[in-house]
């Protein structure tokens, strides 16, 4: 390529999730509730995350305490608090 034709350079996007922000939780039973979560930096590439529970039978039904865990696909965690009354 020329002066006048340099060669177009290409980036990839590779901005990693560095926080997830989620509160801890307090539910009675019979509650239900969507889980609210952001995600920072706004520009990361691949904003999507995952949830689990450390007992299920809690978060799905029962009453008593558990660490429900978010996972962003780069590896970072949030751990979030769940109470269930």
């Amino acid at each position: 390529m020329t002066e006048e034709n340099p060669i177009p350079k290409f980036y990839l996007a590779t901005q990693k999730v560095e926080e997830i922000v989620a509160g801890d939780v307090e539910l009675f039973i019979g509650d239900t509730l969507n889980a609210y979560y952001n995600v920072f930096p706004g520009d990361a590439y691949d904003k999507s995350v995952r949830f689990e529970s450390m007992d299920e039978t809690i978060v799905t039904v029962s009453k008593g305490k558990t660490t429900v865990y978010v996972y962003a696909k780069n590896g970072l965690t949030k751990e979030v608090q769940v109470t269930v009354q």
